[in-house]
């Protein structure tokens, strides 16, 4: 035995935990209130560092938990190879005891690094490897290292000083040595010269590579395993056996002429080895005897060629495939010795066996596709579907292979290897498919057994009544009933405990089977009894599909689920009845039940066929004649003649006597009692029979309708509510008061009727004067109703009002015609007075709407009032009044105008009209219409509305020859703070357009330049901030300057001191000898800020020559002049 000593701390995987620090302080009695998170400590301990231990011997492997917290759960085990960590090979899953015994298959070789992974009592997982790594090999005696890398033939091939070559190391080991070869790649082949030797890779054949142009030669026992070899182009042949019995364990071999020759009296054990790609893979020659174990032989040539009838060889667990030159196996002789079992021979041409008996079906050989497949470096691997895996000799060891290994070697490269293939779970039984209905369903699992494998077994899809039963022969057992019948989709996953899984799936179909009835007939009843039978059947209650039917006879039921069959045979039913009952189980079978049923006579007592109550009005009485109540009752044994009626009261306001001499029954009551009376009356037939019937009479009251006491007309003002209590105005004899329901309804008012306080609330239109009729109805809760109707009058209080329209004579413009627009009827004009004076008005009817009309003569200049009193129809009394100023212009001088309120100002300059005209001043407003007549009339605003938002000048000729000035004035406490611009605009076809704003510095006058009278306001919302006039003619130098082709000119124009509000202003640019050159403007303008181009042509249209030219503006007596150049 061997025992690895490795001594190493391993990391400790931190989570995050809220109030412990580590595993170890835990008390396993008591364990703490907060679960542990934190990965226990696992230690990996042993004696001494080997640098190899032997491949085919026992090693023990130790370990040590630093903490208490270890539960009693099975550890893994397992290893991978240093260059592949990612494949993790399972070695075994043991008790937690510290040591395990593992025995090192002898196919393993390399270097590699073990693997322990558990778990705490909490469920945290911890995992260790061993360090330093482990070096596993076949090692016999002294080690002698070879490096491809690092090696030099001159040096003595110890670890640290290798060989270069695997020959030089040969040369100087003795038998019963080994030759460690580190991986890479050799191109030398060797010659053992009869010796016994282990050479081997200290990897994998993934990294040691023996790329061959002669063949290596074994003339003794030698062994040689874990490399690759690989033809070049010169290659023949890989290995060459003399003589001796060499063993060549997990190799590759690939694209040489011949891989392996045997010759001589060579005894070779060719095992676990990858052959691909050659044209022959092994040939047996001369008195050789091999033994070929689980090697995989594919695409090449030939697989395996005998040449001699004295070749004995041993063919067991091997795969051989796609080989397609001599096939399979290809016997090149008369007779051989051969073993041929557990193999697969598949798929090579042109026959698997040639010359040879094919032996699938033989000795356990079968000819299958292996499905290969690659899993990461590992090629010609076998998929978990592979009929390959657990198909080798029952004999051979198969614990190296991974769990579960079905307790068989897999056929192949990997079989008996650590590497090889775990095979795939699978249901194998035959599916019983059909079950009967009341029989007991079976089916085996199939699954076959494995002692490594734990079965697990989920039902995600079968019907309740079969049972899922794993520890039984049959895991699927189970009796359907008659509602079980049917088509059931199966479905069944078995798991085991290496996480594989396969999934059973078939239909079952339940079959029917035909009901039986298993109960006795009751045949004999009485009449008017019930009659009942409980029929049964060996299905009832089974499924809700079956059912009961009655055929016959008809006055019989059953219950259709549970077979009670029920019925009264009535007085015409006496007598015998075929019973038929029919039962089927809703699955096409249908069984059915005949009897005779005897129904015997009985005397039946009267019935009611229907109640005797009735009932009379209050106050009167009702008589009934005792025959009448016999038509109540029936006897299907006697004649209704026959029954004897005997009347009782039993309680209630109504009283009853029985007159004998007239055969009669009395109900009556005392007067204005309402109620019911309760009487009991008994019938009895000659054979005694009797029924007792109660039956009530009642009293019908009668019911008088409400009444409405007359409600009085009334009248109010406009626009005020009537408020109006009701409860004086109704009364019903029969109900109360708050029984009673109003109603109300009007053409014009709003109608409310105010339950709580019992009011009338009517609301009529705000501006309606009229008369309102009011319709009421009061109604009982039977719907008796009485009605009534009032009148409202609304009185008319609101006092006229007047729009006032304005029109100025076109011709003598100190005419007036002025207007007055009522908004109601007027009844009387009282006065209407234009300053100090009082004048006439008349009606006029050829407008619509109709104003009054009067002529007024401007007599005066200045501010003028107008006031109108009248009365409507109704005698309300409106005054209104009006403000408007007026001035005369002269035409020689011209003029000024001011409104009513000194804000705004129109200043006329001299000449403006052909002749002196009065002109007006209106206060203006939003509210402002317009009604045409032969011309505008301007509607200033209502008469007692004062506020002016914007000014009005009017005059007979609205577009002037110049520009006049418009000017506001303001208080700037008023506009103080003010963040937007002021500016003057003008209403446009009923806009309002902002016009260039000019104002002083004090910034308390604003004004405009303008050539036309109309309607203008100071607005706070100007797009620009209002321009301050120079006192002078500003000229700004032109730009661009120097220029080329084209340049700009801006200049100032101020007012003039005099009322000239536009002259004419001459642009005009000037060579150096004061030569004109071109005008560019020559029109008059107002005051304000211009600009002017110059394309640099003169006045004929011709450019101009490079140089400096001077450019002037003259406006009235101002002048100003600049210089430019011009460049070409």
């Amino acid at each position: 035995r061997s025992r690895l000593k490795i001594t190493y701390p391993f990391l400790v995987l931190m989570f995050i935990c809220s109030s412990l620090n580590a595993a170890a302080n835990y008390n396993l009695e008591s364990p703490p209130d907060t679960l542990d998170a934190v990965n226990p400590l696992l230690l990996m301990k042993t004696q001494q560092v080997m640098d190899t231990i032997t491949s085919g011997s026992n090693l023990v492997i130790e370990w040590e938990a630093t903490d208490s917290s270890f539960s009693e759960e099975p550890i893994s085990i397992g290893y991978f190879y240093q260059s592949h960590s990612s494949n993790v090979i399972s070695i075994d899953t043991v008790a937690n005891i510290g040591f395990y015994n593992w025995f090192i298959p002898e196919t393993l070789n390399g270097v590699i690094i073990l693997r322990i992974e558990a778990f705490d009592k909490y469920g945290n997982k911890t995992i260790c490897f061993s360090e330093p790594q482990v070096l596993i090999g076949k090692y016999y005696g002294p080690c002698w290292y070879v490096s491809a890398a690092s090696g030099n033939d001159s040096l003595n091939g110890s670890k640290f000083f290798p060989f270069k070559t695997i020959q030089k190391a040969i040369e100087v080991a003795s038998s019963g040595d080994t030759i460690l070869v580190e991986p890479g790649t050799y191109h030398r082949s060797f010659d053992d010269y009869g010796k016994e030797m282990y050479i081997s890779s200290t990897s994998s054949i993934y990294e040691t590579h023996m790329l061959l142009q002669d063949p290596i030669l074994l003339r003794g026992n030698t062994t040689i395993t874990g490399f690759s070899f690989t033809g070049t182009t010169e290659s023949d042949t890989a290995a060459y056996i003399v003589d001796g019995s060499p063993k060549i364990y997990y190799n590759r071999f690939s694209k040489f002429s011949i891989s392996i020759i045997c010759s001589g009296n060579s005894k070779p054990i060719i095992k676990n080895n990858l052959m691909d790609s050659s044209g022959v893979h092994i040939q047996c020659e001369e008195l050789s005897e091999v033994y070929i174990y689980n090697n995989t032989i594919a695409d090449g040539g030939t697989g395996i060629e005998v040449n001699s009838n004295d070749v004995k060889i041993h063919l067991i667990n091997n795969i051989i495939t796609r080989n397609t030159t001599n096939g399979g196996i290809y016997i090149n002789a008369d007779s051989i010795k051969y073993e041929i079992r557990y193999n697969n021979v598949w798929a090579n041409e042109p026959e698997n066996y040639n010359n040879l008996l094919d032996r699938t079906g033989i000795d356990g050989n079968i000819s299958d596709d292996p499905l290969f497949i690659s899993n990461g470096e590992l090629i010609y691997y076998l998929s978990s579907s592979s009929s390959s895996i657990n198909a080798g000799d029952p004999s051979f060891d198969y614990y190296s292979e991974p769990e579960p290994n079905g307790d068989r070697i897999n056929l192949g490269f990997y079989g008996g290897t650590s590497l090889a293939a775990v095979g795939e779970l699978k249901f194998t039984s035959d599916i019983n498919t059909v079950a009967y209905e009341d029989s007991i369903y079976l089916q085996t699992s199939g699954v076959l057994p494995d002692s490594s494998v734990n079965f697990s077994y989920i039902a995600l899809n079968k019907p309740e009544w079969l049972v899922l039963d794993p520890d039984t022969t049959y895991f699927l057992h189970g009796t359907p009933l008659n509602h079980h019948v049917g088509i059931y989709p199966i479905e069944i996953v078995v798991l085991d405990n290496y996480d594989r899984s396969d999934t059973l799936v078939y239909t079952l179909e339940v079959v029917n089977s035909v009901p039986a009835f298993i109960s006795e007939p009751v045949t004999v009843t009485n009449e008017d009894q019930e009659y009942i039978y409980d029929a049964q059947t060996d299905d009832e209650g089974q499924g809700e599909h079956t059912k009961y039917t009655i055929v016959s006879p008809s006055w019989v039921d059953i219950d259709s689920i549970y077979g009670i069959v029920s019925g009264i045979p009535t007085n015409d039913l006496v007598g015998e009845h075929q019973v038929i009952i029919e039962f089927d189980d809703g699955n096409g079978g249908i069984v059915e039940q005949r009897f005779q049923l005897t129904v015997l006579n009985v005397n039946d007592p009267p019935t009611m066929i229907s109640k005797p109550d009735t009932s009379f009005l209050e106050d009167e009485e009702l008589v009934v004649d005792r025959d009448y109540w016999r038509n109540f009752f029936y006897d299907i044994d006697n004649d209704i003649s026959e029954l004897e009626i005997h009347i009782e009261k039993d309680s209630g306001v109504v009283l009853h006597e029985f007159r004998s001499s007239e055969n009669q029954d009395r109900f009556w009551a005392s007067d204005n009692i309402n109620g019911t009376g309760y009487f009991t009356m008994r019938v009895t037939d000659p054979d005694s029979g009797e029924v007792n019937v109660p039956f009530r009479i009642n009293i019908i009251p009668v019911n008088d309708p409400p009444v409405i006491y007359e409600i009085p007309d009334t009248a109010i003002d406009q626009g005020t509510i009537l408020t109006l209590k009701m409860e004086d105005y109704g009364y019903d004899i029969d109900n109360g008061y708050k029984d009673l329901t109003w109603d109300f309804k009007s053409a014009i008012s709003s109608i409310l009727y105010n339950e709580d306080d019992d009011s009338l609330i009517m609301t009529p239109p705000a501006d309606f004067i009229g008369r309102d009729t009011i319709y009421c109805c009061l109604k009982d809760p039977d719907g008796l109703f009485d009605t009534d109707t009032f009148m409202v009058k609304l009185k008319d209080i609101t006092p006229p009002n007047f729009t006032i329209g304005v029109f100025q004579n076109p011709v003598a413009s100190e005419h007036l015609d002025l207007y007055f627009f009522p908004d109601e009827e007027i009844g009387q004009v009282n006065f209407v007075k234009i300053g100090n004076e009082e004048v006439e008005v008349s009606l006029m009817s050829n407008i619509i709407p109709n104003p009054y009309y009067c002529h007024y003569k401007i007599g005066e200049i200045g501010n003028y009032k107008i006031i109108i009193s009248a009365a409507d129809t109704t005698g309300n009394i409106g005054e209104g009044e009006y403000d408007f100023s007026s001035s005369r212009i002269l035409a020689s001088v011209g003029g000024v105008i001011q409104s009513p309120d000194s804000i705004a100002t129109m200043i006329f300059p001299p000449k403006i009209f052909e002749k002196n005209q009065y002109v007006l001043c209106l206060l203006a407003n939003s509210e402002a219409t317009k009604v045409g007549r032969d011309r505008e009339i301007i509607i200033a605003k209502q008469a007692e509305n004062q506020v002016c938002q914007s000014y009005t000048f009017i005059s007979p000729i609205t577009e002037l020859k110049n520009k006049v000035k418009v000017t506001f004035r303001i208080d700037q406490e008023q506009f103080k703070g003010l963040s937007q611009h002021l500016g003057i605009c003008e209403k446009f076809n009923g806009i309002w357009e902002y016009k260039t704003t000019f104002t002083n510095e004090s910034r308390n006058l604003f004004w405009i330049y303008t050539d036309k009278v109309g309607e203008y306001k100071l607005g706070v919302d100007a797009p620009n901030s209002p321009i301050i006039l120079p006192k002078d003619v500003v000229l700004y130098q032109n730009y661009p300057n120097p220029f080329n082709s084209r340049t700009t000119i801006d200049f100032y124009l101020p007012e003039f001191s005099s009322n000239i509000f536009e002259s004419f202003a001459k642009i005009t640019i000037y060579d150096l000898l004061g030569r004109k050159v071109v005008e560019l403007c020559n029109k008059p303008l107002a005051p304000g800020k211009y600009t002017v181009t110059w394309d640099g042509k003169d006045s004929q249209g011709k450019l101009v020559a490079s140089g400096v030219y001077i450019y002037s503006v003259k406006y009235g007596e101002y002048f100003k002049s600049k210089k430019m150049v011009i460049i070409k």
